[in-house]
Parts: C-alpha cells; sequence; structure tokens
C-alpha cells in the first residue's frame, strides 16, 4: 500500500475492509493510519485513512460515523477541507449463500 502512496504522490489514502474493531490509530513508516470498525460482533468490515506528514499536519478532526462511513477535516491555507470516506462490501454469490 505504502508504495502506492509514493508512486502516486498521495497525501491520503481510504482504505476499506480493514477488519479493525473500534478507533484505532497507528504510525506506519511516517504515514498516520486511522481507522473505525465494528464496536461488538464479528469484524467483517471497516474503514480507515491513510495520511502523510504534511496531511499529518494539517489534520484537525477525524469523526467515526460508523464502521463503514468516516469524516476528517483538514485546514489549508484558503480553507478547512472535509473527507468523507464510505467503504462498500459486496458479498460474491457464493459467499452470500454460505452466511
Amino acid at each position: 500500500m505504502f508504495i502506492i502512496i509514493i508512486k502516486w504522490n498521495c497525501d491520503i489514502l481510504g482504505v476499506s475492509e480493514t477488519h479493525k474493531r473500534e478507533t484505532e490509530e497507528l504510525y506506519l513508516n511516517g504515514y498516520k493510519f486511522v481507522a473505525q470498525g465494528v464496536e461488538e460482533g464479528k469484524s467483517r468490515s471497516g474503514v480507515g485513512l491513510i495520511l502523510s506528514e504534511e496531511a499529518q499536519k494539517a489534520f484537525t478532526l477525524y469523526n467515526p460515523i460508523s464502521d463503514r462511513i468516516t469524516l476528517a477535516k483538514f485546514k489549508s491555507m484558503v480553507r478547512e477541507l472535509v473527507v468523507s470516506y464510505t467503504g462498500v462490501c459486496t458479498y460474491h454469490r457464493s459467499a452470500a449463500a454460505r452466511m
């Protein structure tokens, strides 16, 4: 994933299907990973954001709405930027039949 961030020169990258529980923050190679998952039960979803060092400097608010929707705010020289990330899961027909 870090190869994608570096290759595309991304400051903010949305990640779905993290399978994390509740709100979690991790630091990896200078990047910050903030994620939100389910609070109870089996974790089959979860969304998160990977932030570069530049994005971390502008990062002002992380507001997890659910295990599939998250909001983040960033300040810039011009205005405040709100990023909304939604992860939607689709099940393969054979996986749905097993449920």
